[in-house]
């Protein structure tokens, strides 16, 4: 005789949940900007009393990678006090490797771990600069360094590096160094994940 009941229908059920953890890794990448007065790098740079329109100043400027391997861009501007305007083009030196968007100057080149790269060689206040009394000019240099693995720059792009997030600045007054950060590795998020 069979009989049948409830109970013996009763069936369980197991839910099982993973966990993962999703790991970013942002590699170390450290940046020094060096600057001398002189084509042999023996002169330390030191600010000038006097500059004279057309005078070209020795300015050899150059960072120099202590990280991993990563991309460069930089900017540099010159203001006067008295706001008159000095062109961009009386930066001189400008390494062909170099394409300009935007403000920046960005090496398409990666620059690796131990390697040093100009940035410009000379400054040259223009001819057609009026000599109306003192003035006082002041040169500002930035530079940026991304890590160069698993990032691939758009140099067609106005904006080759994309919205990158500033992730620690350092230097001193008219220097600027800036590090940006790539996202390298990311694992699926718990919730893609669950199973049953």
């Amino acid at each position: 005789q069979g009989y049948s009941s409830a109970a013996s229908d009763v069936y369980k059920r197991q839910v099982q949940e993973g966990e993962v953890t999703t790991t970013i890794r942002s590699g170390e990448v450290r940046i020094r900007m060096h600057r001398y007065g002189d084509e042999k790098k023996e002169k330390g740079w030191e600010d000038l009393e006097h500059i004279l329109p057309g005078q070209k100043i020795m300015m050899i400027t150059e960072i120099e990678n202590l990280g991993e391997n990563c991309l460069i861009r930089y900017q540099m501007t010159a203001e006067a006090k008295s706001n008159r305007e000095i062109p961009i083009s009386s930066f001189s030196g400008i390494p062909g490797n170099c394409v300009r968007k935007g403000e920046y100057f960005y090496h398409t080149d990666v620059v690796k771990h131990g390697e040093t790269v100009r940035l410009f060689t000379a400054f040259t206040l223009p001819e057609t600069w009026e000599q109306g009394g003192e003035d006082e000019i002041r040169i500002h240099v930035s530079a940026d360094a991304i890590q160069s693995r698993n990032f691939t720059p758009d140099f067609t792009s106005e904006h080759p590096w994309g919205d990158q997030v500033i992730q620690k600045v350092s230097g001193k007054t008219g220097d600027q160094l800036r590090i940006l950060t790539c996202l390298l590795y990311t694992s699926p998020s718990p919730r893609d994940m669950r199973r049953s």
